[in-house]
């Protein structure tokens, strides 16, 4: 009979979970920010941009979206603009920490 090495099953499924958690999904960038503002509040874009670590294309896409949503208002019109979470917003980012606790 052939002795073959049995295939670390786990480790190849632990490998395949750290590398999908490394790469950003378009789904979990607006839930990084909603949750950045959640903890912080209104926060000037730039900052934000630091806090989120996010790459700026990708951070706008964010932007887009949760605008479009009606979870955010960004107001440009002081020097650095400014982004806040709506009445929406803050109900939605409530959900989403409730639900991160929970499964913690």
């Amino acid at each position: 009979m052939e002795n073959k090495p049995k295939s670390d099953d786990f480790g190849t499924f632990l490998e395949s979970v750290q590398r999908s958690e490394k790469r950003e999904t378009p789904s979990n960038i607006p839930m990084r920010i909603m949750t950045a503002l959640s903890r912080f509040g209104t926060m000037d874009l730039l900052k934000l941009m630091a806090v989120v670590d996010i790459p700026p294309t990708e951070l706008l896409e964010g932007f887009k979206s949760l605008q479009a949503a009606g979870l955010v208002r960004i107001d440009e019109s002081v020097k650095r603009g400014v982004i806040e979470l709506t009445v929406e917003g803050v109900q939605m980012a409530q959900t989403i920490i409730t639900s991160e606790e929970e499964q913690a």
